[in-house]
């Protein structure tokens, strides 16, 4: 766990990130949040199988996760109203609101994270070629820019390969070596495909959890029945929905400025 701090904070939110990524993904777009608001501090949080957050007992989906993220704020004794949550992090974000209900989580914002279950079963595209890459990486890289060229001889954009050197740890030999459980991911994965939280969207109004979602332009995460849904519920009162029209998946770095405006309203309810 990390926090990012205002000058003066007195309200605290969650901030979760996804797959394949770690909390120093969200790290800078924290600061510039809490240089903005003040009064935030913001908790940044590594999923199990990510960053810090390592050896954690199967089985591994993401109503695990959000359970891992439980225990950690009744460990400290904290329980944030909001929780923001990217990509998979999105779905954990839905169930941990669910399953803290009683603890006085009263909002959630799903950040390009689609709530339903995917067809077929298996990895997206890009997920499934990373991998399968990442799978044969050498053992270890003498700079981070290495694993960035590597990365981009496999076909893999800049910015994928920089995402990635977000999980090399140092070696005690030299060098860095890049030691996720690649098995444990894949399962995280399927457990996301699998997991439908629509049904939790649904039920959320009943107790009085709010929920948002922010889908990047760009993004080729959604699929059109999913975005029809959203926007009858959102027809309906149930739900906030929200467009970032020139940010792709990755809306904190894509247009973090845009984002930010966009859940600014969420902070201000509770200033």
């Amino acid at each position: 766990m990390e926090e990012a701090p205002g000058s003066n904070p007195s309200q605290e939110l969650l901030l979760i990130h996804g797959i394949l990524g770690s909390k120093g993904n969200w790290r800078a777009f924290a600061r510039r949040l809490v240089s903005r608001h003040p009064r935030w501090r913001v908790i940044l949080a590594d999923l199990r199988n990510h960053g810090s957050f390592r050896d954690a007992e199967p089985p591994h989906t993401v109503e695990a996760c959000a359970r891992d993220i439980l225990r950690m704020l009744g460990s400290l004794g904290r329980f944030p109203r909001l929780v923001w949550g990217h990509s998979f992090g999105g779905k954990v974000a839905l169930l941990l609101g669910h399953l803290g209900r009683e603890q006085g989580i009263g909002e959630v914002w799903s950040l390009d994270s689609p709530p339903g279950r995917r067809p077929g079963g298996s990895e997206p595209e890009l997920v499934r070629k990373l991998l399968a890459a990442l799978a044969q990486a050498p053992p270890r890289f003498e700079k981070r820019r290495r694993m960035v060229d590597w990365l981009q001889r496999q076909g893999f954009s800049r910015e994928i390969g920089l995402w990635m050197t977000t999980n090399l740890v140092a070696s005690p030999t030299g060098g860095y070596t890049f030691t996720l459980d690649l098995q444990a991911i894949g399962e995280m994965i399927d457990s996301y495909l699998e997991t439908d939280a629509i049904p939790l969207v649904k039920e959320a109004a009943r107790y009085g959890l709010k929920i948002g979602f922010i889908r990047g332009g760009k993004s080729l995460a959604w699929l059109d029945p999913e975005i029809l849904e959203l926007a009858r519920l959102e027809q309906r009162g149930r739900i906030q929905l929200a467009l970032l029209p020139n940010a792709g998946h990755w809306l904190h770095t894509d247009d973090p400025e845009g984002l930010l405006a966009l859940l600014e309203p969420s902070l201000a309810t509770k200033e």
